[in-house]
């Protein structure tokens, strides 16, 4: 299987290529999958990322890498370009794989799930961070009941003022890890900018989760039940073979382990924690959890 991989310009194509490209001790990963084909718009960083991971095809032109790939990775720096190039490669019934965000705007986020829905293209990416080990079990406690939370805060950077979109660049990591946890019945959303980083607050009808946006390179989710507070650490090593490991599995299954709808809601999140941070207003998001057939 080839692997085209749209865009360069940040360590997650450089991780993906040599993580499918070069073997390690226990050889290749994924011994029929190589990533062949690469483009970004800045060509020359195209070359570096294809030198460095051993990657056959330098482009040009980002459709002709989509034509002449079995499956596509699109990992532009800017989200702002996801949906263009996503759409061109569901529409040629590529499987597809988006990173954060999938989309800046929400409806056009919606637009791909839709598409992948009626082409039965595998449409999945995101954070990897919401499939690392940490979080997972912290999610497995909460929805197994092991652990009831009255209220939890999870921490994350942002950055507000990003060049590649701003507050769209980075908040997904945070907005995906404490859903994956907590899940998607979120009733309201309220923010507000402290310094450089955000309090946000996700009301659901039993707690309140509040998402920590700072900057700090140690994670945590810390949990507060009728009877005890505990703190998690979240460990976010190895996210290029979650990555892959989640791409590889929706191809061959044609079911992602993310539901597709789930990166709209995404999108539809972190515009509520801009929406609400920038009026100063608590705003209602419109999550679809009736999913309609967009699964």
């Amino acid at each position: 299987m080839n692997i085209g991989i749209l865009g360069a310009e940040n360590s997650h194509a450089l991780n993906f290529a040599k993580y499918l490209n070069l073997p390690g001790e226990s050889g290749y990963p994924f011994p029929d999958v190589r990533v062949t084909h690469i483009y970004a718009f800045d060509r020359q960083q195209a070359e570096r990322v294809a030198q460095a991971a051993d990657i056959r095809n330098v482009m040009n032109d980002p459709i002709r890498l989509i034509e002449e790939s079995d499956a596509v990775m699109i990992v532009f720096r800017d989200g702002k370009y996801h949906y263009r190039y996503a759409a061109e490669s569901i529409r040629r019934r590529k499987p597809t794989w988006v990173d954060k965000p999938i989309a800046i705007d929400p409806q056009e986020a919606l637009q791909l799930v839709e598409m992948a829905k009626q082409t039965g293209v595998p449409l999945s990416g995101g954070s990897c961070c919401k499939w690392t080990p940490d979080v997972v079990a912290v999610r497995n406690k909460v929805q197994s009941g092991e652990i009831v939370p009255l209220t939890a805060m999870i921490n994350f950077p942002v950055m507000l003022n990003s060049e590649y979109s701003g507050i769209h660049f980075y908040a997904s990591h945070l907005v995906e890890m404490a859903t994956e946890i907590f899940g998607f019945a979120v009733q309201s959303v309220y923010a507000q900018q402290k310094k450089d980083g955000i309090t946000a607050i996700f009301e659901y009808e039993d707690k309140n989760i509040v998402l920590s946006f700072l900057s700090s390179k140690k994670y945590a989710c810390y949990i507060i039940e009728p009877d005890k507070t505990e703190m998690f650490k979240i460990d976010t090593d190895n996210l290029a073979e979650l990555g892959v490991k989640d791409f590889m599995h929706a191809i061959r299954t044609g079911t992602p382990q993310n539901t597709p709808i789930n990166l709209y809601r995404y999108t539809v999140l972190v515009n509520a924690i801009k929406d609400s941070m920038d009026t100063g207003k608590q705003v209602i998001p419109e999550l679809k959890l009736q999913q309609n057939g967009c699964k």
